[in-house]
């Protein structure tokens, strides 16, 4: 990038809404896009985001004022909106308002909101919120995502439009026996790969995942009223008498270990019997004889996963309908 504008003492600019502002008059876009360069510190106020500007902050290590485990050096103490048609992006950042939405993606148009190396928190509110109707990729690699109020979860995507991509990280919430950590709603889609996730999740649109870790305490790890699939990864509740999934809607694994009031067979009794005999459930254990120690098949179940999420992008595939063919 040629534009590139400083933000911290003795730079450019002394906030970082100040440097978007200069960008946007001197003509930022998708085609001629603005690096937003942030001295570490902790700056206070709220940040609205456009197009063409992608926010990076220096350092690592130092404070955590969430009290997570990602160490970030520059600190957003406000919220942040999104509300543009095109791209934009927040790199090495923690987010951290001292109350409401975090991040909150909002509007009519289409757009990207490219995540690396954040930390979301909200004590009170979302710690992101996608209520954006266009459709729009949201979503980013090693982030750490919390919310603080029991009755909200941490992570909702609202939108029918969107996607939410998460890869690595932690998506938790302050309460994790009761509190909601992802929450898709109808017509919504989530696709993940390997996060953990440190409260419930409720897919009634799709939740597409690999490699992911779901615990919870006494309640339901995963509620379906959608569609929800899950290959590689682990589904528990770490309490004896809580149980791994529940719902109505369409459901399939692939070597997946699921741990509820029992070990993963007994989780399945949970599951309502109507569904597994109608064909609407596809459960092949991780101690399976035809998936154990098989690479390829293994390759084969990720493949297909991603067919999924990839009928979810172009329209072939209908959130909540029923799927089989995923090893």
């Amino acid at each position: 990038m040629n534009n590139i504008y400083t933000v911290g003492p003795e730079q450019d600019f002394s906030t970082i809404q100040d440097a978007i502002d200069q960008a946007v008059l001197d003509g930022v876009s998708t085609a001629s896009p603005a690096a937003i360069d942030v001295a570490p510190g902790v700056y206070v106020g709220d940040v609205a985001l456009v197009d063409g500007v992608f926010l990076y902050g220096r350092g690592q290590g130092g404070g955590t004022p969430t009290g997570l485990s990602l160490a970030l050096q520059t600190v957003i103490e406000g919220n942040v909106v999104a509300d543009f048609a095109g791209s934009a992006g927040i790199t090495n950042m923690a987010v951290v308002p001292t109350a409401g939405v975090a991040l909150e993606v909002k509007g009519v148009s289409t757009m990207d909101v490219l995540l690396w190396r954040c930390r979301l928190f909200s004590p009170d509110a979302h710690a992101l919120l996608i209520t954006n109707t266009g459709p729009s990729l949201v979503g980013g690699n090693d982030l750490e995502i919390q919310a603080g109020s029991p009755g909200i979860p941490s992570v909702e995507v609202i939108s029918a439009g969107t996607i939410l991509f998460l890869q690595e990280g932690t998506c938790s919430h302050s309460d994790p026996d009761a509190g909601v950590c992802l929450k898709a709603d109808a017509g919504a889609t989530a696709f993940v790969i390997g996060p953990r996730f440190a409260g419930r999740v409720v897919a009634d649109g799709a939740v597409v995942s690999t490699y992911s870790q779901f615990e919870v305490g006494a309640q339901p790890a995963v509620s379906v009223g959608g569609y929800f699939a899950n290959g590689l990864g682990i589904i528990q509740s770490s309490d004896p008498g809580g149980f791994a999934v529940v719902g109505a809607g369409a459901m399939e694994y692939s070597g997946t270990v699921m741990r509820g009031v029992e070990e993963f067979d007994a989780a399945l009794t949970l599951i309502p019997k109507t569904l597994r005999d109608a064909g609407l459930l596809k459960y092949i254990p991780s101690a399976s004889a035809d998936w154990a120690g098989d690479p390829a098949k293994a390759g084969d179940a990720i493949d297909r996963l991603a067919a999924v999420v990839n009928g979810l992008l172009n329209g072939s595939v209908t959130p909540g309908s029923v799927l089989t063919g995923i090893p």
